[in-house]
């Protein structure tokens, strides 16, 4: 497993452990690749888990969905931002945000807290805007 490190709101610095899946995921009425990340703090525990899903383009990964389960310890951890980060480093590519204005389908958009952690990424210039077609990408 590779790890990498979060802090949380509270600005505790975290070790999380992580492992990077091929897979499928239902997508906009159809099975499209993805990466499926799974990330924990608990090596041996194959349940608790915090989960991003990255949809694979040509040139970058869109995210498809972040979910954190309600899981007090995945929560307010700084985990999406370091995560994304990660696998842009890991990956070698560029990673999006969904975007509201062009969206693959009507179930696709991007919430608020998404959108909050992504504005982050931007003040500390690891991320841009693209205004026109409304999504965030890493730099």
């Amino acid at each position: 497993m590779k790890s990498f490190y979060a802090t949380d709101k509270d600005g505790i610095k975290r070790k999380f452990q992580y492992q990077i899946f091929n897979n499928t995921q239902y997508h906009c009425g159809e099975d499209k690749d993805c990466l499926l990340v799974r990330i924990s703090d608990k090596v041996e525990e194959q349940l608790d888990f915090f989960e991003i899903v990255l949809l694979k383009r040509i040139n970058y990964l869109k995210i498809d969905s972040i979910n954190h389960y309600f899981l007090d310890r995945y929560m307010s951890k700084g985990i999406p931002e370091a995560i994304i980060l990660e696998i842009k480093r890991s990956e070698n590519i560029q990673i999006r945000s969904s975007s509201n204005k062009f969206k693959d389908c009507e179930e696709e958009k991007r919430e608020e807290a998404a959108t909050a952690y992504w504005k982050r990424l931007r003040l500390e210039g690891k991320a841009d805007y693209n205004e026109i077609e409304d999504y965030f990408f890493t730099l």
